[in-house]
C-alpha cells in the first residue's frame, strides 16, 4: 500500500496530493511503531541495503556509485533487510 502511495505522489494520479501525503506519512509512522525501518537512503550505494535496478551515466567521477533515484523503498525489521531499496545509481561514462 505504501508503495502505491509513493507512486501516486510521483505521478500525479488524480488523488488529492494532501490526502496522499497524509496517508503516506501515517503509514510510515505505523510501520515505525512496529519496528519496521523504511530504507530510502541516498548517497553512496550500499549493496547490503540496496539493489541496483538501473544506471545513469555521469561524467563527474565524484557522482559515480551514488544513488540518484529511489525506484522502490526497501524495508528492514529489527535490523534485518526484508526487501532492499531499489535504486538507480550514477555510473561513470566512458
Amino acid at each position: 500500500m505504501r508503495d502505491h502511495l509513493a507512486f501516486a505522489r510521483m505521478d500525479g494520479s488524480g488523488l488529492s496530493p494532501d490526502v496522499v501525503e497524509l496517508v503516506y506519512r501515517e503509514l510510515g509512522a505505523a510501520l515505525a511503531l512496529e519496528n519496521v525501518t523504511v530504507l530510502e537512503d541516498e548517497g553512496v550505494f550500499d549493496p547490503e541495503y540496496q539493489q541496483v535496478v538501473d544506471l545513469r551515466a555521469t561524467a563527474d567521477p565524484a557522482q559515480a556509485d551514488r544513488v540518484c533515484q529511489t525506484v522502490r523503498a526497501g524495508y528492514s525489521v529489527g535490523g534485518e533487510v526484508v526487501r532492499p531499496q531499489q535504486v538507480v545509481i550514477y555510473a561513470r561514462a566512458g
